[in-house]
Protein backbone atom coordinates (compact mmCIF):
# COMPACT_ATOMS: atom_id res chain seq x y z
CA UNK A 1 0.00 0.00 0.00
CA UNK A 2 2.74 2.04 0.73
CA UNK A 3 4.29 1.88 -2.35
CA UNK A 4 1.18 2.60 -4.38
CA UNK A 5 0.91 6.28 -2.41
CA UNK A 6 4.60 6.94 -3.04
CA UNK A 7 4.39 6.07 -6.74
CA UNK A 8 1.31 8.51 -6.73
CA UNK A 9 2.85 10.92 -5.27
CA UNK A 10 6.11 10.60 -7.53
CA UNK A 11 4.38 10.19 -10.70
CA UNK A 12 2.61 13.61 -9.47
CA UNK A 13 5.54 15.62 -8.38
CA UNK A 14 7.41 14.74 -11.72
CA UNK A 15 3.96 16.17 -13.30
CA UNK A 16 4.36 18.75 -12.00
CA UNK A 17 7.72 19.76 -12.35
CA UNK A 18 7.58 18.99 -16.51
CA UNK A 19 4.12 21.22 -16.50
CA UNK A 20 6.30 24.30 -14.46
CA UNK A 21 9.27 23.91 -17.63
CA UNK A 22 7.04 24.51 -20.30
CA UNK A 23 5.01 21.53 -20.86
CA UNK A 24 1.63 21.44 -21.88
CA UNK A 25 -0.74 23.04 -24.39
CA UNK A 26 0.48 26.88 -25.83
CA UNK A 27 -2.31 28.58 -23.45
CA UNK A 28 -1.39 26.79 -20.38
CA UNK A 29 2.44 27.55 -21.17
CA UNK A 30 1.31 31.39 -21.54
CA UNK A 31 -1.08 31.42 -18.65
CA UNK A 32 2.19 30.20 -16.58
CA UNK A 33 4.18 32.71 -17.88
CA UNK A 34 1.94 35.52 -17.00
CA UNK A 35 1.00 34.03 -13.57
CA UNK A 36 4.89 33.80 -12.84
CA UNK A 37 5.45 37.37 -13.84
CA UNK A 38 2.97 38.67 -11.45
CA UNK A 39 3.85 37.20 -8.69
CA UNK A 40 7.50 38.37 -9.89
CA UNK A 41 9.05 34.95 -10.01
CA UNK A 42 12.07 35.33 -12.40
CA UNK A 43 13.16 31.60 -12.55
CA UNK A 44 9.54 30.32 -14.08
CA UNK A 45 9.53 33.08 -16.25
CA UNK A 46 13.16 32.14 -17.65
CA UNK A 47 12.25 28.58 -18.00
CA UNK A 48 9.01 29.89 -19.85
CA UNK A 49 10.72 31.56 -22.10
CA UNK A 50 12.16 30.73 -25.73
CA UNK A 51 16.04 31.05 -25.93
CA UNK A 52 17.77 29.78 -29.54
CA UNK A 53 20.19 27.74 -29.58
CA UNK A 54 22.38 30.37 -31.22
CA UNK A 55 21.92 32.85 -27.90
CA UNK A 56 22.79 30.43 -25.58
CA UNK A 57 26.13 31.68 -24.77
CA UNK A 58 28.19 32.35 -21.68
CA UNK A 59 26.53 35.45 -20.45
CA UNK A 60 23.00 36.15 -22.54
CA UNK A 61 21.01 34.20 -20.04
CA UNK A 62 22.71 35.99 -17.01
CA UNK A 63 22.09 39.49 -19.29
CA UNK A 64 18.34 38.52 -20.05
CA UNK A 65 18.01 37.45 -16.75
CA UNK A 66 19.24 40.88 -15.14
CA UNK A 67 16.83 43.04 -17.45
CA UNK A 68 13.81 40.51 -16.89
CA UNK A 69 14.09 41.33 -13.55
CA UNK A 70 13.53 44.55 -13.69
CA UNK A 71 10.24 44.25 -15.99
CA UNK A 72 9.21 41.85 -13.97
CA UNK A 73 9.58 43.55 -10.42
CA UNK A 74 7.35 46.45 -12.26
CA UNK A 75 4.88 44.09 -13.67
CA UNK A 76 4.54 43.10 -9.89
CA UNK A 77 4.35 46.44 -8.20
CA UNK A 78 1.88 46.93 -11.11
CA UNK A 79 -0.47 44.08 -10.06
CA UNK A 80 0.12 45.14 -5.93
CA UNK A 81 -1.27 48.26 -6.98
CA UNK A 82 -4.19 46.93 -8.65
CA UNK A 83 -5.31 44.96 -6.02
CA UNK A 84 -3.33 41.88 -7.02
CA UNK A 85 -4.34 39.53 -10.20
CA UNK A 86 -8.02 37.97 -10.06
CA UNK A 87 -7.77 35.89 -12.84
CA UNK A 88 -5.75 35.22 -16.03
CA UNK A 89 -7.65 33.50 -18.66
CA UNK A 90 -6.40 32.24 -21.99
CA UNK A 91 -8.19 32.24 -25.24
CA UNK A 92 -7.86 29.17 -28.07
CA UNK A 93 -4.73 29.25 -29.68
CA UNK A 94 -4.46 30.34 -32.95
CA UNK A 95 -1.12 28.08 -35.29
CA UNK A 96 0.85 28.26 -37.78
CA UNK A 97 0.73 25.86 -40.52
CA UNK A 98 2.86 23.01 -39.17
CA UNK A 99 1.90 23.82 -35.23
CA UNK A 100 5.19 24.89 -34.40
CA UNK A 101 4.25 28.33 -33.40
CA UNK A 102 0.65 30.08 -31.64
CA UNK A 103 -0.35 32.72 -30.58
CA UNK A 104 -2.60 32.78 -27.20
CA UNK A 105 -4.77 35.83 -26.02
CA UNK A 106 -4.40 36.38 -22.60
CA UNK A 107 -6.80 38.62 -19.91
CA UNK A 108 -5.25 39.23 -17.09
CA UNK A 109 -8.10 40.92 -14.62
CA UNK A 110 -6.75 42.67 -11.55
CA UNK A 111 -8.95 42.24 -8.09
CA UNK A 112 -9.44 45.86 -8.19
CA UNK A 113 -12.11 47.63 -10.36
CA UNK A 114 -11.81 44.39 -12.18
CA UNK A 115 -9.55 46.06 -14.42
CA UNK A 116 -8.74 43.81 -17.28
CA UNK A 117 -5.72 43.57 -19.60
CA UNK A 118 -5.32 41.68 -22.34
CA UNK A 119 -2.33 40.51 -24.71
CA UNK A 120 -1.42 38.30 -27.61
CA UNK A 121 1.47 36.11 -26.68
CA UNK A 122 3.75 34.27 -29.23
CA UNK A 123 4.90 30.85 -28.66
CA UNK A 124 7.27 28.57 -30.34
CA UNK A 125 8.09 24.92 -29.47
CA UNK A 126 11.51 24.48 -28.62
CA UNK A 127 13.76 22.10 -29.57
CA UNK A 128 12.78 19.48 -27.18
CA UNK A 129 9.11 20.02 -28.46
CA UNK A 130 8.02 22.23 -25.24
CA UNK A 131 5.65 25.60 -25.65
CA UNK A 132 7.56 28.08 -25.05
CA UNK A 133 7.49 32.25 -24.91
CA UNK A 134 9.15 34.03 -27.73
CA UNK A 135 9.70 37.35 -26.92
Amino acid sequence: MFNKILSFFSLLFLSLALTACGGGSPEKVAQQFYTATYKGDIDTVMKLIYIPASEKKPGVEDMMKGKLTMIIGEAKQQADGKGGVKKIATEKAQYNSDKTQATVKVTVTFKKDNEQVSENVKMIKDEKKQWKVNL
